[in-house]
């Protein structure tokens, strides 16, 4: 072989030499990068066995798969350099599951059990929600929220400082101990995780301050977030009775009143109903005040006379005698008027035949309710375009009748004339094609839908229910054929 072309094979088996043999522990470097969190541990015995082996902490991620903020921590933080050089030295971390789906592989379903008994005895209900045990199991620390790489770290580290654990802190809390300065922010930090604790610490903090401060900016919107406190009540409720007519119906106390409204008989809720017209003026919403008082004349008209034990009964599908619809409308039109009547009648036979399965009846209620709800005009506003695709979108689930089906195509087309530069607009091509699939008109529905996913080709649930129209396949839940 001739020198140049000696020297050129040689360059070239270099080069081979540097892609299969380097490249691989590149790549193996990169899937090293963020958290490595177990997929191998099939129980919560499993985890305390691996921990107590290991001596590390333990980390547990608890999400759902609905979550945004989950979804953001996945791809943002737990990839993050800085934090998995962090986590993968102290703590043994895992994810959980805390809600079932039709798509939960084996390992998630085994978990079930677990994730059930981890949302009871650590109080999970917001998510995602971080909790942090020490290598025996014994827990140290919990919080949640969505967080930045950064923010996620220094939760770490508070979760081996028994100074800032919130376990910890929930066993030695005593009032009158905590230095004030520190104590809005500890509560704050805790709201979302540890809400019990959060409350004492700001019911604390409100008793100890001087009634000359209570009145300021920040106070008044500590206030708020701790309004179901007795403390943080009282207060507002003095700040409300104080303020002159002058300064009531400003936006920020306008905002301010309609947080504290407890019940139909209190000042805040007086003060909205009496007030209605001024109010939705200043607010530039026609119904800001019939929106923020429904859900306590609801509540007070309908959820309370039907009684926690019958509510709970139909939640687990048993059988309660159906409300007197004709009795309800009458009786808020009688105390309110028929406005109120009219909408929470409506609102309650959606939940009731929503919790009774009786999905015939609950697509008549739904479409009434749309029908009722919404005008062309409104849907200049994107955000009611949102809501009108999301009540479009579970009415087409359960509706057989086509007239109906007809109607929520109707309605998703308007949308499409008043916000087609909406950044969510794939998802109304996603419930227009699939109202069309189940009207039988699949040629036109494949049309948008395969648009749908163009637009959003890493949506699953939309490039899915196009492979199924492909198929001839039901994108609704047969149970409500």
């Amino acid at each position: 072989m001739p020198k140049k072309y000696y020297l050129k094979a040689l360059f070239v088996m270099k080069q081979l030499l540097y892609v299969f043999i380097f490249i691989p522990f590149m790549c193996g470097a990169q899937e090293a990068q963020g958290i490595k969190f177990e997929t191998t541990l099939r129980s919560w015995k499993d985890v305390l066995m691996r921990a107590k082996a290991e001596n590390k902490y333990i980390f547990i991620d608890c999400f759902t798969t609905w979550c945004g903020p989950c979804k953001v921590m996945d791809n943002q933080v737990y990839t993050s350099k800085e934090v998995g050089n962090f986590f993968n030295v102290k703590f043994l971390s895992l994810k959980v599951q805390m809600d079932r789906t039709e798509k939960d592989d084996q390992y998630t379903m085994g978990w079930y059990g677990d994730a059930e008994f981890i949302q009871k005895n650590f109080n999970v209900f917001a998510f995602p929600t971080f909790i942090f045990l020490a290598p025996d199991g014994s827990p140290l620390h919990k919080a949640s929220g969505l967080l930045n790489p950064q923010q996620f770290i220094a939760l770490g580290k508070d979760a081996q400082n028994p100074k800032k654990q919130f376990y910890k802190m929930l066993a030695d809390f005593k009032p009158g101990v905590m230095d004030t300065s520190e104590m809005k922010g500890i509560a704050r930090a805790l709201r979302f995780s540890g809400s019990e604790l959060a409350k004492k610490i700001a019911e604390d903090y409100l008793n100890r301050i001087p009634a000359s401060i209570l009145n300021t900016p920040d106070n008044l919107k500590f206030l708020k977030e701790f309004k179901e406190t007795d403390k943080a009540m009282a207060i507002a409720l003095k700040y409300i009775k104080e303020l002159p007519e002058a300064k009531l119906f400003t936006r920020d106390n306008i905002e301010f009143v309609g947080e504290f409204i407890r019940n139909t008989k209190s000042l805040p809720f007086k003060i909205f109903y009496e007030n209605s017209e001024k109010i939705n003026a200043k607010m530039n919403d026609k119904d800001y005040v019939q929106n923020t008082i429904t859900p306590t004349i609801m509540r007070e008209m309908f959820f309370i006379p039907l009684g926690i034990p019958a509510r709970d009964t139909v939640r687990k599908g048993g059988i309660v005698h159906q409300p007197d619809w004709g009795s309800l409308l009458a009786t808020i039109s009688t105390r309110f008027n028929s406005y109120y009547a009219d909408r929470i009648t409506m609102d309650a036979k959606v939940w009731w035949y929503s919790m009774t399965k009786n999905w015939e009846e609950y697509s008549k209620a739904q479409i009434k309710k749309i029908d009722a709800t919404y005008t062309k005009k409104d849907l200049n506003d994107p955000g009611v375009c949102w809501n009108l695709n999301n009540d479009c979108w579970y009415t087409f689930e359960k509706a057989t009748d086509t007239a109906i089906l007809k109607r929520l195509a109707y309605w998703m087309e308007e949308s499409f004339r008043h916000d087609l530069a909406g950044a969510t607009f794939y998802t109304y091509m996603d419930t227009y094609a699939n109202i069309l699939y189940k009207l039988g008109k699949r040629e036109i529905a494949l049309v948008w839908q395969e648009r749908a996913a163009k637009l959003r080709p890493e949506d699953p649930e939309i490039v899915g229910n196009l492979n199924k129209m492909k198929n001839n396949e039901p994108t609704w839940s047969v149970t409500s054929k």
